[in-house]
């Protein structure tokens, strides 16, 4: 159980009980800036308690590191939890079973259900009745270990923002302009936007609204925290961008994941279609090639890269666009 301010890192509550304590700074330095499941988390109902299987498929789970290698290694299996994130604070609940044919007991899914509501209470009323502020001298850099954008604003003044939020107006869609002032490329997502940010001003407390991107379909929900909030203050303001959908890797970041292997245009090509999740046959048929050419095309890649599976393609993958961010 955890709750940290998403603009400062600063943890309020930080409590792992029964577990090995070297579980959480191997996760951080190792694991945390890959884990897909953060934003998807952050996206569902505040104190809505559920098992990780709702938002993490058999197939994802099947080649991600963090359930592959750190779970595994820490003994944790059958992950239920729930969203305890306010007032720009970023909060989680939740509990794993040790072994992995125990899984977790009905009772005790039905009496943590019901738990989680009243610790969401909790956490907001302490909040509210210490005026809890973020403590000198804490890591500044917990904000980049959340796959999510974060704007802070001092009244219309942009005070801060997370790697993610750089990394987010660099790829070009999102803009900020010099008034504070957040706005995309695509006309009608732009207006509802625009509207969006004129209600945030108007209104206290949190305002979410969904834009999709036309070109990958990525789909990002926004949330903004106003004057009003007990946590933020009368003239700060914080916005997050969350990306609920992952897009596909492009193909010039799948070259240049490629090249240092010494892989062929052919074999890169077979390479961001495993990435992408394409069926070969699929791709064999968009490209005009024999399923047995496309498949001889990735074996040779898998030895060049000494890669005997395609979910070590997807965790070095993952290990190289961490670098990139």
């Amino acid at each position: 159980m955890f709750l940290v301010s998403g603009s400062s890192g600063h943890a309020h509550v930080n409590l792992y009980v029964g577990g090995d304590p070297d579980f959480a700074p191997v996760y951080l330095d190792g694991y945390a800036r890959d884990d897909f499941r953060v934003p998807r988390v952050m996206a569902r109902e505040a104190g809505s308690f559920c098992s990780e299987h709702v938002y993490v498929s058999e197939a994802e789970a099947r080649r991600s590191r963090i359930h592959q290698e750190l779970l595994p290694r820490f003994g944790i299996h059958d992950i239920h939890g729930s969203n305890l994130s306010f007032d720009g604070n970023i909060g989680w609940f939740g509990i794993g079973s040790s072994r992995r044919d125990r899984g977790i007991e009905s009772p005790a899914v039905k009496l943590l259900t019901a738990l989680s509501p009243h610790l969401l209470r909790a956490f907001k009323l302490g909040m509210a009745r210490l005026g809890l502020e973020d403590a000198p001298g804490t890591r500044t850099d917990v904000a980049d270990l959340i796959a999510s954008a974060v704007f802070v604003f001092n009244g219309k003044q942009l005070a801060e923002l997370n790697r993610f939020a750089g990394q987010l107006l660099n790829e070009g869609w999102f803009r900020l302009s010099p008034a504070g002032t957040l706005s995309c490329t695509d006309t009608l997502e732009n207006a509802r936007l625009a509207a969006f940010q004129q209600s945030a001003d108007a209104a206290s407390g949190q305002v979410t609204l969904h834009l999709r991107h036309p070109d990958s379909n990525t789909l990002y929900a926004l949330r903004r925290w106003s004057a009003g909030t007990a946590r933020i203050g009368p003239s700060r303001q914080i916005l997050t961008v969350t990306p609920l959908t992952i897009a596909a890797p492009s193909p010039e970041q799948v070259a240049d994941f490629c090249r240092p292997f010494g892989i062929t245009s052919a074999e890169c090509r077979v390479v961001h279609a495993v990435l992408s999740s394409l069926p070969l046959s699929a791709f064999a048929s968009r490209t005009g090639s024999s399923l047995y050419t496309v498949q001889d095309q990735l074996k040779s890649a898998m030895l060049k890269m000494a890669m005997p599976s395609q979910k070590l393609i997807f965790a070095a993958f993952e290990r190289y666009q961490a670098l990139q961010r």
